[in-house]
C-alpha cells in the first residue's frame, strides 16, 4: 500500500453503519465480515442516505438480488471452485468524507473488488484510491466522461471502470432525441452546482447547434434549492418548444411539479438523473406528461433476460425496478463473468479481467470494456404519462 492510502487509513473514523449480508442467506451481523476460503469477498460502497440515496439504494437492491441468484445456483466458478459471495455493504451517505472513510474500510476488511459508488464525484474519488489500494473498483453510473480519468485529464484510472455511457454520449443523445421530436428552440434550465449538469449541458449545447436547434436561453439553479418560481415566470412567455433540465430528480420533480403550476405545459427533457421513484413522489403523477428522459434501462422494453428480471425483482422487494437496480444487477453479474474468466479472485488477475472483457450481456444491453474504462452502449429515450413509462426508444447518435 502507498503512503497516501496509509495516511487515508490513520484518519479514517468509520461512521457509517453497516451491514453485512452473505447474499442470499439474509445474515446481518452488523459488523467486519470474514469471508474464509470458500466465499468471495466483495465491498459494496453506496449512497444509501443523503441526496442521492435513491439511487444507491436501488443499486444495492440489484446486486443483492443478483447475488443471491448467483448464490443459489453454487456460487461462483473460480477456477473449478465454486465460491459464493459475501458482500459487505456500508453506506457513504452522499458525502465525500464519508465516502473514502467506508472506502478504507472495505479495502481493510479484505474484499477483492468493491462495487460503488453511484454519483461521478464520489466515484472519482474512489477511483483514485483504488490507485493506491490496487483492488479493482467499478461504478455502475458514473457518467461523468473523466470519472475514469486521473486530474491530467489524460491517463485511465489502472483499477477504475464503469458499466455505464458517459454523458458526452447522454447529451449528445437528448440533443438528437429533441431535433427528432421537431423541438428546436430549447431552453437550458441546468444545475450549475455540479460536474454532471455541466457536462451534460455543454455537449447537449453543442450538438443541439450543431443540428441546427437554436437555445433560446439558459438558466441556472443549485443542488438544495427549493423554489424555482422566478425564473419559471421568466421564462414562460418566451418562444421556445421544449426545454432541458440537466440535474438530478430532487431540483427536477421541483422543476416539474412548479412549471406545470405555473401554466407551462410544453415538453420537459432531462437525463438519467430523472430515473427514480422520487420523481413521481414528489411532482405527482399529473405534472409528468409529456416528460422525456435518457436511461439505461426500461420496463418497456421486452426480452427474456429482462422479463426473467423484472419478475424476480418484484417478487424480491413488491415492486418494479427502475434503472439504477437494472444497473446494480448487471454490476454484479460483470464481476462474477470477470471472475471466472480471471479463474482466481486475485485483486490483480481479476482486474486485467475487467480491462478486457468484451461482449457482456445484461439487462441494460450488451457491451466490451474500452481502452478508456468506459463501454459504449446503447442508450433509451423514455417518455412519461401520468409519471409512469409510457414508451421507449432507442437513440440513434451516429446519424
Amino acid at each position: 500500500m502507498g503512503k497516501g492510502f496509509k495516511k487515508l487509513m490513520a484518519m479514517a473514523a468509520v461512521s457509517a453503519m453497516t451491514l453485512t449480508t452473505l447474499a442470499g442467506c439474509g445474515s446481518d451481523d452488523g459488523g467486519k465480515s470474514n469471508g474464509g476460503g470458500d466465499t468471495l469477498k466483495w465491498g459494496v460502497n453506496y449512497e444509501q442516505s443523503g441526496t442521492a440515496a435513491t439511487y444507491g439504494t436501488s443499486h444495492v437492491e440489484g446486486i443483492k438480488l443478483a447475488v443471491k441468484e448467483i448464490n443459489a445456483a453454487g456460487g461462483v466458478d473460480v477456477g473449478g471452485t465454486k465460491k459464493k459471495i459475501e458482500l459487505e455493504i456500508k453506506d457513504n451517505k452522499t458525502d465525500d468524507t464519508e465516502m473514502p472513510q467506508v472506502y478504507n474500510t472495505l479495502v481493510e476488511d479484505g474484499n477483492t473488488v468493491i462495487l460503488g459508488p453511484a454519483i461521478s464525484s464520489l466515484t472519482k474519488q474512489a477511483f483514485s484510491m483504488a490507485e493506491e489500494s490496487k483492488i479493482p473498483t467499478i461504478s455502475a453510473s458514473a457518467t461523468d466522461d473523466m470519472a475514469t480519468f486521473k486530474a491530467d485529464g489524460k491517463t485511465v484510472q489502472s483499477y477504475g471502470y464503469k458499466i455505464c455511457y458517459s454523458d458526452s454520449f447522454q447529451g449528445n443523445a437528448v440533443a438528437k432525441a429533441a431535433m427528432d421530436k421537431g423541438f428546436k428552440k430549447v431552453i437550458v434550465y441546468a444545475d450549475n452546482s455540479s460536474d454532471y449538469a455541466k457536462g451534460l449541458t455543454k455537449v447537449f449545447t453543442t450538438k443541439f447547434k450543431e443540428l441546427g436547434g437554436t437555445i433560446v436561453g439558459t438558466e441556472n439553479y443549485q443542488k438544495g434549492d427549493k423554489d424555482f418560481t422566478s425564473i419559471l415566470t421568466k421564462i414562460k412567455n418566451k418562444d421556445f418548444n421544449a426545454i432541458f433540465v440537466p440535474g438530478y430528480y430532487e431540483e427536477a420533480s421541483q422543476i416539474i411539479k412548479q412549471a406545470r403550476e405555473n401554466g407551462i405545459d410544453k415538453p420537459i427533457l432531462g437525463p438519467d438523473g430523472f430515473d427514480s421513484p422520487k420523481l413521481k413522489e414528489v411532482a405527482g403523477a399529473k405534472a409528468l406528461n409529456n416528460v422525456y428522459f435518457t436511461t439505461h434501462f426500461s420496463l418497456k422494453e421486452n426480452n427474456d433476460k429482462i422479463s426473467n428480471f423484472l419478475k424476480a425483482y418484484k417478487d424480491e422487494y413488491g415492486k418494479e425496478p427502475d434503472t439504477f437496480a437494472a444497473l446494480g444487477y448487471d454490476l454484479a453479474y460483470f464481476v462474477k463473468a470477470a471472475t471466472e474468466k480471471a479463474g482466481t479472485d486475485d485483486p490483480e488477475k481479476v482486474n486485467t479481467a475487467i480491462a478486457e472483457y468484451k461482449d457482456f450481456t445484461g439487462v441494460t444491453g450488451t457491451f466490451s470494456m474500452d481502452k478508456d474504462h468506459t463501454p459504449i452502449k446503447s442508450i433509451k429515450l423514455v417518455s412519461l404519462k401520468d409519471g409512469e413509462q409510457a414508451s421507449v426508444e432507442n437513440v440513434d447518435v451516429t446519424k
